[in-house]
């Protein structure tokens, strides 16, 4: 069983997005309720929107990650990663409950799914390599 929620069988992606005029992101089939941690460490902030539902902003000095359609977040300011922060949900304009995430990379302002994120400035390093731990801890080398 996965215990992250990044771990979870992945139903939506940036293709399957970009079919309904929605930008890069990606889905992961979370069950309600799932904790969800903090992928890196930053400031958070939360918010409510039609289409996303509870929403939760991670944000420090090289990205902000939004991860959407949680059940109300928890405790706003500044939190370490691995802390989990919400649970999953499926608030807002939704068909079932899910993680539906992305990231803006600051340096461009391009926005990316969480998989090219994990998969090319994570793994990759393109803009910043996060710490050893960090890295392990979401599953990449």
């Amino acid at each position: 069983m996965p215990r992250y929620f990044w771990e979870y069988p992945i139903t939506g992606d940036t293709k399957r997005h970009a079919t309904r005029g929605v930008g890069p992101a990606t889905d992961y089939d979370t069950p309600t309720g799932t904790p969800v941690h903090m992928p890196i460490s930053g400031k958070v902030t939360k918010g409510w929107l039609s289409d996303t539902g509870h929403y939760i902003d991670i944000e420090n000095s090289t990205y902000k990650i939004r991860l959407c359609h949680l059940r109300a977040p928890g405790k706003t300011g500044w939190r370490l990663w691995r802390t989990v922060v919400a649970y999953s949900g499926a608030t807002g304009n939704v068909t079932g409950p899910h993680v539906h995430g992305y990231v803006i990379v600051k340096k461009t302002g391009r926005r990316v799914s969480m998989t090219e994120w994990l998969r090319d400035y994570v793994n990759k390093g393109k803009v910043s390599k996060l710490p050893y731990n960090t890295r392990k801890f979401l599953g990449v080398k």
